[in-house]
């Protein structure tokens, strides 16, 4: 798998877990945007519309759902590996947001998130709709992202 052009938007609100995500995704190649509050994770997407190839989101950040975050993530039809250590998903709140989605179970290792990556890759290619993609010779630091915090810190900006 390569993705020298992707930018990856992360969150997750404990640290932890967000630096083992922001250092899978870099070792894969892709840059990493990482932070740890849903709401300014909001803000971030909005902002960087059209910059993120694909979302890495902990389905709770401080025990409350994502819903804002999720139906931002859905409107710009990112696809999306979920998070979460509910052993069920509440189905009925997220039931009327179409995500392009892949959950994955904490504890998770780098393969469980290569694997969800894998699947979303394969279903867009299949004609299920959206999912990661590459654009040749696009930047892959695109200039919507200036002034945001890359890699590296796990914390907002």
């Amino acid at each position: 798998m390569c993705f020298a052009n992707y930018c990856v938007f992360i969150v997750d609100d404990e640290s932890l877990i967000a630096f083992q995500l922001e250092d899978l995704v870099k070792s894969l190649g892709a840059h990493a945007v990482t932070m740890s509050k849903s709401c300014s994770a909001l803000e971030t997407l909005k902002q960087a519309e059209g910059s993120f190839q694909l979302a890495i989101v902990d389905i709770r950040n401080a025990n409350e759902l994502c819903v804002g975050l999720l139906r931002e993530i859905s409107r710009q039809q990112l696809p999306v590996v979920l998070t979460t250590t509910d052993s069920e998903i509440e189905t009925d709140l997220l039931a009327d947001i179409p995500l392009r989605q892949v959950v994955v179970r904490k504890p998770f290792d780098g393969e469980d998130i290569r694997h969800a990556v894998r699947q979303l890759s394969q279903e867009a290619e299949a004609g299920n709709g959206a999912g990661p993609s590459q654009t040749p010779g696009r930047d892959p630091v695109p200039a919507s992202l200036n002034g945001i915090k890359q890699g590296g810190t796990g914390q907002d900006v």
